[in-house]
């Protein structure tokens, strides 16, 4: 675009923000152009980015962020071309903001037994969700007693012991969501375990702890190129895009926007930005995007949200004029472990969030990934029902002894059909994947068993396994 039409667009822009209002609030100007307003600890802004290596673009950034939080609840970034499109995301922004302030902060309810001590437990609790800056409120209450809660809760925790009134409970709390804390990090008073669960599954987002170096494969990659993951999520109202953009399997740069939905025109901003920034979509060799649900080719299926068959792959091929591949993640993250275990052909991984109601596998044999008909090879959503569950299925999902159960019917299916050196379990909810080994003695002779292991590094091993699919398929 011509740099008079750019800034007249800027100076049009700028003269539309200071004449809006958040929670009532007016717009203030924070610096200079950045506008914004602070509704206690939390700040909304708008900052106007001018890009030095061009006179033709104008870049827009919007953010909702606590003071010192390690993530944004709300963020994203356009070039400024449509004052229609400006004004939409600037809305959006607006009613998160209120959102958040109407709702105030996460309350979680801790429900123990009867005459057990939890003050401690509060603490760390506190202590925890202060030092990463996350709004969690935490009241306790005993099972059993007289039931006078009249506030509404985002989640439900369990300490170990009462694992068996998870159902009751869920039926007194059916919008929130349980979790249950794993007997170590109880017994130990680990806040910082605990907020760290419930950040994983209430908001899908990375812990501090996660912000490591991304680990490189240990096998060669198929292939040599220049690829762009993305990983879509979804959860506690809110969409996840993120990203990496891989060199074989070196990262060059990872990033991640959060809004309240996501559109096609959101992804065209995205794609724009990284263009501005040197990495143009038309000129790598390919795309993939990550997703949960179910993945027919070039398709994906979600129908907990009523996506159904959407040809997102050939959408962008078109528009990008490059291959674009849809991943499960689940198969990303097996192929994942893969590339980063060089000892072993066959492997499967298992992912299962607590509370959620299915979980995900991916599985390699001699080498590679097993997809099957429709890339439903692994889903064991179809064969958990045949399995017998005390409570039911629908209840074990709730209790960390239940996806532990869950998980050991799973690694039992995979044994009779695919015999897998290594289980990768990728499970919130277990610590100690002994448990499950023990379980599996008392069934199958030794040397039947896969070696366990427990991973903590899922979203490194699915964003590499992807890169390597996506290589895979252009060698």
């Amino acid at each position: 675009m011509r740099r008079g039409f750019v800034d007249t667009l800027a100076r049009d822009y700028c003269s539309w923000i200071q004449t809006r209002t958040i929670c009532e609030r007016p717009m203030e100007q924070l610096g200079y152009d950045c506008w914004g307003v602070t509704m206690g600890d939390t700040t909304a802004t708008v900052t106007l980015i001018p890009l030095r290596d061009t006179s033709q673009a104008q870049i827009v950034e919007l953010r909702i962020a606590r003071e010192d939080a390690h993530e944004p609840s709300f963020y994203t970034r356009f070039e400024l071309r449509d004052t229609r499109r400006a004004h939409k995301l600037f809305l959006e922004m607006s009613q998160t903001l209120e959102r958040q302030v109407r709702l105030g902060p996460v309350r979680v309810l801790v429900y123990h037994a009867l005459g057990e001590r939890v003050e401690n437990l509060l603490d760390a609790l506190t202590t925890a969700a202060s030092k990463l800056s996350v709004p969690y409120a935490f009241d306790a209450f005993p099972i059993g007693a007289p039931h006078k809660l009249s506030a509404e809760y985002t989640a439900i925790m369990l300490t170990p012991g009462i694992g068996e009134f998870a159902q009751s409970i869920h039926t007194l709390h059916p919008d929130s969501v349980s979790l249950a804390i794993p007997q170590a990090a109880f017994q130990n008073n680990d806040g910082k375990a605990i907020v760290g669960l419930l950040l994983e599954t209430l908001h899908e987002v990375d812990t501090p702890s996660c912000y490591s170096a991304c680990r490189q494969s240990v096998r060669p990659f198929p292939a040599e190129g220049r690829v762009l993951i993305t990983n879509v999520m979804y959860c506690d109202s809110r969409v996840r895009l993120g990203y990496r953009v891989y060199e074989g399997d070196v990262v060059q740069t990872r990033g991640a926007l959060t809004k309240s939905r996501l559109s096609m025109d959101d992804l065209h901003d995205f794609f724009t930005m990284l263009g501005l920034e040197g990495i143009r979509v038309n000129e790598l060799d390919a795309m993939g995007f990550v997703t949960p649900g179910v993945v027919n080719f070039a398709s994906m299926n979600l129908p907990s949200l009523g996506v159904r068959d959407y040809d997102l792959a050939e959408r962008l091929n078109k528009h990008y004029g490059i291959p674009v591949f849809m991943e499960n993640n689940c198969n990303a993250a097996a192929m994942g472990c893969y590339m980063l275990d060089a000892e072993h052909e066959n492997l499967m991984l298992y992912r299962h969030q607590l509370g959620h109601k299915n979980g995900g596998q991916g599985t390699i044999v001699n080498g590679q990934l097993v997809t099957g008909r429709y890339n439903l090879a692994g889903e064991p959503k179809f064969y958990q029902r045949l399995f017998k569950y005390e409570g039911g299925y629908a209840a074990s999902v709730w209790t960390a002894e239940g996806l532990s159960r869950i998980t050991r019917n799973v690694i039992l299916a995979s044994i009779g059909t695919v015999s897998p050196d290594v289980a990768y379990i990728a499970v919130n909810a277990i610590n100690d994947v002994e448990t499950i080994r023990r379980d599996l003695e008392r069934r199958l002779p030794m040397y039947c068993i896969p070696e366990l292991v427990g991973i903590n590094d899922y979203r490194d091993c699915m964003y590499l396994g992807a890169a390597a699919l996506c290589l895979g398929r252009l060698a």
